[in-house]
């Protein structure tokens, strides 16, 4: 029976993002404190861009809020003009003059 040839096995090269230098004997704990402080660094981060988004959620609140408010006025004065159209009296200028007394609060 023939054995298949193999070849050496190849030395991986070193990876330096993963074989990082271990601390020194004896300062163990001034690595955890490098470590807690930059866990700490990353809390603040988020915690930061937890406040910017809570400040976007009322902006867009009050965006959609007012977006409403506008499409519920044009719907009234759509209504509004409906209702004036029917009157046979008034001429179309008439019609544009009483919805413009009545948006800006002319006429009580």
């Amino acid at each position: 029976m023939v054995r298949p040839r193999t070849r050496p096995s190849a030395k991986v090269p070193d990876n330096p993002a993963t074989d990082a230098p271990l601390p020194p004997t004896g300062s163990s704990s001034n690595g955890l404190n490098v470590m807690e402080e930059k866990i700490k660094g990353i809390e603040d981060k988020i915690e930061g861009i937890k406040l910017k988004m809570d400040e976007m959620d009322k902006k867009l609140n009050k965006l959609v809020n007012h977006m409403k408010m506008k499409e519920d006025v044009a719907d009234q004065q759509a209504r509004l003009g409906s209702e004036l159209c029917k009157i046979r009296d008034l001429s179309d200028s008439d019609i544009c003059r009483a919805i413009k007394a009545l948006s800006t609060g002319m006429i009580r």
